[in-house]
């Protein structure tokens, strides 16, 4: 069989066009599951830092030395990184380090975001941790809802996302191999 014959004209293209095709839409839905899993993370979050934040109301207005205590116990009941951050920046409990030790958060963009628009998110490195976490952060209100007291921040790894991305991947590229074996077969 020679590469000139008709039917390698149609059984090369035709598999060309399937990997083209199935590449571009693998890389598309891969975009709309990451952003789907990264979504719900935020979501997530912001719920889980709202009802620390409104915890956390009569502790940080009484100045109470409870507030590490309580960031233990919603970290556990979570299964999540909290912090609780005063207005100025100073850590008042951290579930992950020991807040004495830690620097000030007033120039984090999640603290900023929550301090000025009620709501911060941020995507980074942790340092602390060794790994890439979504932060979300709420303003802490005083009881008559008007001065910030403090900002809750809940926080988890990235990891998940990643790893349903890569399931997702897998399945895709599965399906391509299979349906470019098949074109190619019945081509």
């Amino acid at each position: 069989m020679s590469f000139r014959g008709i039917r390698w004209r149609i059984v090369i293209p035709l598999v060309a066009l399937i990997i083209i095709t199935t590449g571009a839409v693998t890389l598309y839905v891969l975009s709309i599951v990451r952003q789907a899993h990264l979504d719900s993370l935020e979501a997530s979050l912001t719920s889980q830092a709202n009802l620390v934040a409104d915890a956390m109301v009569p502790l940080l207005s009484a100045s109470s030395g409870e507030v590490q205590a309580s960031v233990a116990h919603y970290g556990r009941l979570l299964n999540a990184r909290v912090t609780v951050v005063a207005p100025t920046g100073l850590v008042l409990g951290d579930t992950a380090e020991d807040p004495a030790e830690m620097d000030n958060h007033l120039s984090r963009p999640e603290v900023q975001g929550a301090l000025s628009t009620c709501r911060g998110m941020a995507m980074r490195y942790s340092d602390t941790l060794g790994y890439e976490m979504m932060y979300v952060a709420v303003p802490v209100r005083g009881r008559d809802e008007g001065d910030i007291i403090g900002v809750v921040r809940v926080a988890l790894p990235l990891s998940d996302v990643r790893a349903a991305v890569a399931r997702v991947r897998g399945a895709i590229v599965t399906g391509a191999l299979v349906a470019t074996l098949l074109a190619a077969g019945l081509a």
